[in-house]
């Protein structure tokens, strides 16, 4: 006869957050400043974002910025 396992329940699956939750958490322009197209994710949120010559402006959460202000290939565009 098995017995039942011990310890505490495995973690819940990740979900995304609800849309309340990003709301709370808006987001600001930035200015990529090379040419070659590149991908890069939030060091807070994990989102991807894509930059290139063609498409250097775009929005990105708030809290991924500063990272990627900090690299000196972006800059606000406030």
């Amino acid at each position: 006869m098995a017995s039942p396992p011990s310890g505490p329940p495995p973690p819940a699956p990740f979900a995304a957050a609800p849309a309340a939750v990003r709301a709370a958490h808006s987001d600001v322009r930035i200015r990529y400043s090379e040419r070659s197209a590149i991908r890069v994710r939030g060091a807070t949120t994990g989102r991807v974002y894509e930059f290139s010559a063609a498409a250097p402006d775009q929005a990105i959460d708030r809290r991924d910025a500063a990272a990627l202000l900090a690299t000196g290939f972006f800059r606000s565009t406030i």
